[in-house]
């Protein structure tokens, strides 16, 4: 949904991240992303390859790796399709994919500010985050999901399945969660 995903998961995991390359070029977020040790995929075709043959041996050598396979962010109503093919990596090294849901709270005007999406302006999202302190966040850890048995177009769609299920749940219903964590800012 939003640049906070990623101080989310960066709170509760040591991990390293995927970005489109373009973020490495991007003034202060590409410097601070390249010292997080953020792996970059050159987006359109044949660009996957070269990155999934860095993250093989990183994953099997213990790496933990997050990635947003809608590749976009959203207003988190919907869960849009995954892309698949850097689930060719938890395959390749056989790691299993570990979901991970965000739900992020309302403001206390009821409006949700925390999704960044289209056309926003990084500053003016900035500023209506910290004009509203508190905003909550659900991180949902769901049951991990076994590489070996599957491809990776269907390592992708239940990966997205548990997920949509965890997020479309009522606010009110937590998920079934192997670990929850409820975080403000």
């Amino acid at each position: 949904m939003s640049w906070l995903d990623i101080c989310l998961i960066a709170s509760c995991e040591r991990t390293r991240f995927v970005s489109k390359s373009e973020v490495r070029h991007w003034p202060i977020v590409g410097s601070l992303a390249t010292a997080a040790g953020t792996f970059y995929l050159k987006r359109g075709r044949g660009g996957s390859r070269p990155l999934i043959t860095q993250l093989v041996p990183y994953l099997q050598g213990g790496g933990s790796l997050t990635l947003f396979p809608e590749g976009t962010t959203t207003t988190g109503e919907s869960v849009l399709p995954f892309h698949s093919r850097l689930f060719a990596a938890a395959i390749e090294s056989n790691r299993p994919v570990q979901p991970v849901a965000i739900r992020y709270g309302l403001a206390a005007d009821g409006r949700n500010i925390a999704p960044y999406v289209g056309e926003d302006v990084l500053f003016d999202n900035i500023v209506e985050l910290l004009r509203n302190p508190g905003l909550e966040a659900d991180v949902f850890y769901l049951p991990a999901i076994p590489a070996g048995a599957l491809e990776r177009d269907g390592l992708a769609a239940a990966t997205r399945t548990v997920i949509e299920k965890a997020l479309l749940a009522p606010a009110s219903a937590k998920p079934q969660v192997a670990l929850g964590r409820r975080l403000a800012a």
